[in-house]
């Protein structure tokens, strides 16, 4: 496989309108060209394969690339969900415990707790 610099549309340099981590290969032995995706620690994901470089390479990129990017935001938003959750259960947690040490803070102490108000 070898990289695609220039073509005739330029779509290996369009590709990287839509992802900068994107590139294309030829396959010599099939004639065909892989579409790429560098990730993070440098190995390459396949993103597809196609027979032609033409406009409907882009079209194909572009919808994908709503796809995931419709997945990453739904996947940010489960998240924050989340988060939020989990900062209502400790808000309760510390309300439950607040009032149970008020309620028994008369029979630990000894002293009722509404009259600790001022000397």
């Amino acid at each position: 496989m070898s990289y695609v610099f220039g073509d005739l549309f330029d779509i290996s340099g369009r590709v990287k309108e839509i992802d900068p981590a994107l590139f294309i290969l030829y396959d010599q032995k099939k004639h065909k060209y892989a579409v790429k995706r560098t990730k993070k620690n440098g190995d390459a994901h396949h993103v597809m394969t196609v027979d032609k470089l033409d406009e409907r390479v882009l079209t194909r990129l572009r919808k994908y690339d709503l796809q995931r990017r419709g997945a990453e935001d739904l996947i940010r938003e489960l998240e924050h969900s989340e988060d939020m959750l989990e900062q209502q259960k400790a808000r309760e947690l510390r309300n439950t415990v607040e009032s149970l040490s008020l309620e028994n803070f008369d029979r630990v102490v000894g002293i009722p707790h509404f009259s600790l108000g001022g000397i």
